[in-house]
């Protein structure tokens, strides 16, 4: 069976107060060469959300929200991709076994650092109709796991990390 390992290469999230993140080496396979950085993004969400006001109404103005995304850091700045969420040229294909490690570190990863820095609701979107299955499956069975709130509408998600209020 093929060893994949991560490192996260900072001990805390870089950047400022509404854009902030933490880059990840994902080795896959076991094989230098399958080498790819991701950076994972934490954005203060600070703007209108339909989705979120429907979800919580004023409770909203309490609570710490934060969008995430995440990137394979060679799209950046990159002339051949046209968004920093497009595939660099020469990145590696990832397998299933491959995909499935990466989104559910990620996952781990994420809500380890939603603890720490005290965030209550995550949102996130999929791009593709490959991503919504993949976050559908991961969504539901952490939600359910961790006993988390969670929302799905669409290719939109909202988690709710704070157990403390259930609706």
């Amino acid at each position: 069976m093929p060893r994949h390992s991560h490192y996260i290469l900072h001990d805390e999230l870089q950047g400022f107060d509404v854009f902030r993140y933490t880059d990840i080496s994902y080795v896959f396979s076991g094989d230098e060469t399958r080498l790819i950085t991701f950076r994972l993004v934490f954005c203060k969400n600070e703007s209108d959300n339909n989705i979120l006001y429907k979800l919580f109404g004023d409770e909203l103005i309490t609570l710490t929200i934060s969008v995430i995304s995440f990137y394979n850091i060679d799209a950046e700045n990159n002339k051949e991709c046209d968004t920093m969420f497009e595939k660099p040229p020469g990145a590696p294909d990832l397998t299933a076994s491959e995909a499935l490690y990466l989104y559910s570190t990620l996952v781990d990863i994420i809500l380890r650092i939603d603890e720490t820095e005290d965030i209550r609701i995550l949102t996130f979107q999929a791009y593709s109709e490959e991503l919504r299955r993949v976050y559908d499956k991961l969504v539901r069975r952490y939600a359910a796991a961790r006993n988390l709130d969670a929302h799905i509408e669409g290719a939109c998600y909202v988690i709710r990390t704070d157990n403390e209020e259930k609706h």
